[in-house]
């Protein structure tokens, strides 16, 4: 499972590099593409170790910081689109489930009879020391 969805990441983010086009091609400052690629990779990592929580959380801030660097022109219109839909389906589909919830404490053993060393109570015989 874990194998296609981190194609699907490396797929999905692709736009998100597209820096230094030649004269006249929409593109990203290398700055800004290395720093989002880097992102994307720790969310891969994230996978890759089964952290899916931490997956979540690291898609989520690449989410934001594309959303950012839309609204301030480093990631120009035209790969707008693309960018904002790849991080969006990112975030849908890595799924984080909470941890089980830890079991509950076990009770004290019973104490062990008092014996006396011969098999019985002090003072009284009882089967448990026979």
């Amino acid at each position: 499972m874990r194998g296609p969805l981190i194609a699907t990441i490396i797929c999905a983010c692709l736009p998100l590099v597209a820096c230094g086009g030649t004269a006249g091609e929409a593109s990203i400052p290398r700055s800004v593409a290395t720093r989002l690629a880097n992102e994307t990779d720790a969310v891969a990592a994230s996978l890759r170790s089964g952290d899916a929580c931490g997956a979540v959380k690291n898609a989520r801030l690449l989410r934001r910081d594309v959303s950012r660097e839309i609204s301030t022109g480093a990631i120009p219109q035209s790969l707008a689109g693309a960018a904002r839909a790849a991080t969006v389906r990112l975030s849908q589909e890595i799924a984080c489930s909470p941890p089980p919830p830890p079991l509950p404490p076990q009770p004290a053993p019973a104490p062990a009879p008092n014996c006396n060393g011969n098999g019985h109570h002090k003072g009284k015989r009882g089967k448990e020391c026979d």
